[in-house]
């Protein structure tokens, strides 16, 4: 049992560096494109690495006991979570963008400043706007115009899960 479970891990580790390496890699080769990858290209790409990496992982335990190789599937996921909330805390972090703005300016910078930055210049309005925007193409909520919400029969679920996920985790402030 314990060989296994070092050969489970080990598979693992390999899938998820696989799918890291294919996934940074895809994005460094398309960097010097004008136009950025888009979300739903990105969300294929990665869910395929995911699929692929969970089907690589089950096949690469062939001789494993069933309970290690669910496990190791369970645990490939979960590493797949965790680098999805990576990627995004890094990309979309207020916290870790103030950290960077002020990083590069050894003097400070005054608050309109900061705020001028957010949303590829376009301030903290036009994050709040591109954030909305995301949500309604997830279909999330309804956007029309000026007019935010309602929520949709998903965007309901996501909050009311959210909310109790937050509650039982005794998260009352966040954001």
């Amino acid at each position: 049992m314990p060989g296994e479970l070092l050969e489970a891990g080990s598979i693992v580790v390999a899938a998820l560096a696989s799918l890291t390496v294919l996934h940074v890699g895809y994005l460094a080769c398309t960097r010097t494109q004008r136009t950025p990858t888009s979300w739903r290209t990105s969300a294929v790409l990665l869910a395929g690495l995911v699929v692929a990496g969970s089907l690589l992982v089950w096949a690469r335990l062939a001789s494993i006991s069933l309970s290690v190789k669910v496990g190791a599937v369970c645990l490939f996921l979960a590493g797949c979570l965790c680098y999805l909330e990576l990627r995004s805390l890094l990309s979309r972090g207020y916290s870790f963008r103030i950290l960077l703005d002020l990083m590069s300016r050894e003097e400070g910078a005054t608050l309109a400043h900061l705020q001028s930055g957010y949303g590829n210049g376009v301030g903290v309005r036009g994050l709040l706007a591109r954030r909305l925007k995301t949500l309604a193409r997830l279909r999330l909520l309804h956007l029309r115009g000026n007019q935010a919400g309602p929520l949709t029969p998903l965007g309901a679920l996501v909050a009311v899960t959210g909310s109790l996920m937050r509650r039982a985790l005794r998260m009352e402030r966040v954001g």
